[in-house]
């Protein structure tokens, strides 16, 4: 093209132009590379040349930086590469003023061309797929094609992202949560953000914790953003999971650092977090929480409300409160009183103590059991192994403070323990109504107890017994103390002899004997407490008659209120 060289203020020749350098505000370039046009702008009009290297640096590096640039787009882009071809050539000031230029044309993340100019350090490295992966794809983040081709080195040299800084970790935060994205793209867009290690600087920017940027969990299983104060790690979901957001990944320190996240958790939270674990049988939750109130020394602090929670794991793999619970002796309590878990127990037997879990059950814990498991029916078989249990463990108390005990019969009922015996001599039939203990519950355990045996009763007088050997024959209706007594009443003790010899005269009897022994007799298994006075001195009548007299079937034997017996015998 031809110029006017009165046209503007200023112009210079370049001895070697190349390519056209586009004009700008008040300076043109003019093609000097023959030699008769630099004699002649030098001899008419004193015109210096200078070559295309010392134009960038005086003239077209100035403008840039003063925007000061006319033209279409395509001259200032060809400026901009004219400057670039040069870079290395130009002094060290000139290439430092050169990389804070916005001289490198740039490109969407989708690959489409702009005709926008930015500084290298705005513009990420191609190559760097990891880095990429963080930008929408409309963002204008990338060197154009040709500027990456053909001064790859110039873009690196002035700051072209290949890693990931602070800043751009920060602006890409400050993106996220600023801009009105598909909350799909910017989850998963920071997700891969936090992957990235953030990197230790002396500066430590402060990332605005109320920026909803984060990609989260909520408790009710949706997905959201959420700013940092307002949810925590993915290393923290059994701590606050059924409370607050959570990411659904793992991060490094560093990030939880920045984040705030190395603050303690409210405990209000955690109690909330518990009670929800415990109602959702999650045992993971409810020991996460638990271990987290010991490390934090916590514990005091909430001895109360754990007091009030089913908080405990017990051996029936359920959860229950503190008072529910014991360390051993509950075996076969189930479901009433339950033992702890033997792992649970070993890893919170201090926390377990101190907040009401005994060494084993005592003896209202027992009287409790029983008052869940009586019953106007029979128990069932299992509530009958409850009862049975409870009455062992009761052996090793104080009978004293088992006073309302109550035993198992041999119906399956409960009954107080001063109404059932234990039947220790089967021969014994009794006439009044006798509750005996369950065939389970043994003699020793019995005499442990303080249950009374049937055999003791009977010999205090409480029960009386039946006559076995006229019960085959018929139905005695009239107790053997009352027909002796009746006997005693109508013979004399003059009477009485002659009515042996009556006897042994209807017996046919040709001898009769009268015998005092004056011996006495053990006392320690006597029937009735009264038989005791008679063991002592007595008289016994012998005949030898072998016919059965009417006298003998009804006063055989008879026995006086004298301290001697009297016994007949006949050969039947």
């Amino acid at each position: 093209m031809w110029a006017c060289i009165n046209d503007r203020k200023q112009s210079v020749a370049l001895a070697d132009a190349v390519s056209p350098i586009p004009d700008f505000a008040d300076v043109q370039f003019l093609d000097a590379r023959e030699d008769f046009v630099r004699d002649a702008l030098k001899n008419l009009w004193g015109m210096k040349t200078l070559s295309t290297k010392d134009a960038v640096g005086t003239y077209i590096i100035p403008a840039w930086q003063g925007k000061a640039f006319t033209g279409t787009s395509s001259c200032k882009q060809e400026s901009a590469y004219l400057l670039l071809q040069h870079y290395s050539s130009l002094s060290p000031q000139l290439q430092k003023d050169t990389a804070q230029l916005p001289i490198f044309p740039s490109r969407r993340m989708n690959g489409e061309e702009t005709s926008n100019f930015a500084v290298a350090s705005a513009l990420v490295d191609p190559s760097s797929k990891k880095l990429g992966d963080l930008f929408f794809e409309d963002e204008e983040v990338l060197p154009s094609t040709r500027a990456f081709e053909q001064h790859k080195i110039v873009l690196k040299e002035c700051g072209l992202k290949s890693v990931a800084t602070e800043a751009l970790l920060y602006d890409r935060i400050l993106v996220y949560g600023g801009e009105a994205r598909p909350l799909g793209q910017v989850r998963d867009r920071a997700r891969k953000l936090l992957a990235f290690e953030w990197p230790t600087t002396k500066s430590r920017l402060s990332i605005p914790r109320a920026l909803k940027w984060l990609p989260v969990t909520n408790p009710d299983g949706s997905l959201a953003l959420a700013a940092a104060s307002d949810c925590r790690p993915f290393a923290d979901r059994l701590l606050v999971g059924f409370e607050l957001p959570t990411l659904d990944f793992h991060v490094s320190t560093t990030w939880a650092d920045r984040l705030g996240w190395d603050e303690p958790i409210p405990t209000s939270i955690l109690l909330s977090q518990l009670a929800k674990g415990i109602d959702k049988k999650e045992k993971d939750v409810v020991e996460a929480v638990l271990k987290y109130f010991i490390k934090h020394s916590r514990t005091e602090a909430v001895l109360d409300d754990l007091k009030q929670l089913s908080c405990v794991f017990v051996c029936g793999q359920k959860w229950v409160t503190p008072s529910e619970a014991f360390f051993e002796g509950c075996s076969q309590l189930a479901p009433y009183l339950e033992d702890v878990d033997l792992i649970f127990a070993r890893d919170f037997r201090e926390l377990l103590s101190s907040i009401g879990v005994r060494q084993r059950p005592g003896a209202n814990d027992l009287l409790w059991v029983q008052s869940k498991i009586d019953s106007e029916t029979l128990l069932s078989e299992a509530d009958a192994l409850v009862a049975i249990k409870t009455i062992e463990l009761a052996s090793r108390d104080s009978r004293l403070s088992l006073k309302n005990l109550k035993i198992l019969d041999k119906d399956g009922r409960l009954r107080p323990i001063g109404d059932v015996n234990f039947n220790d001599d089967a021969s014994l039939s009794v006439v009044d109504e006798v509750f005996y203990t369950d065939p389970r519950i043994s003699r020793d355990l019995a005499d442990k107890l303080g249950i009374e045996p049937l055999s003791e009763r009977v010999r205090k007088g409480h029960l009386q017994i039946a006559d076995i050997d006229d019960e085959d024959e018929f139905i005695q209706e009239e107790k053997a103390a009352t027909n002796i007594s009746d006997d005693l009443e109508r013979y004399t003790v003059s009477a009485t002899f002659r009515e042996y010899l009556a006897n042994a005269d209807d017996a046919g009897a040709t001898e009769i004997h009268w015998l005092l022994e004056k011996g006495s007799y053990p006392i320690g298994n006597l029937l009735t407490e009264e038989l005791r006075d008679l063991q002592g001195s007595a008289l016994i009548v012998h005949n030898n008659g072998g016919k059965r007299s009417p006298i003998s079937q009804i006063s055989t034997p008879l026995t006086f209120h004298l301290q001697f017996s009297v016994i007949t015998t006949s050969r039947d």
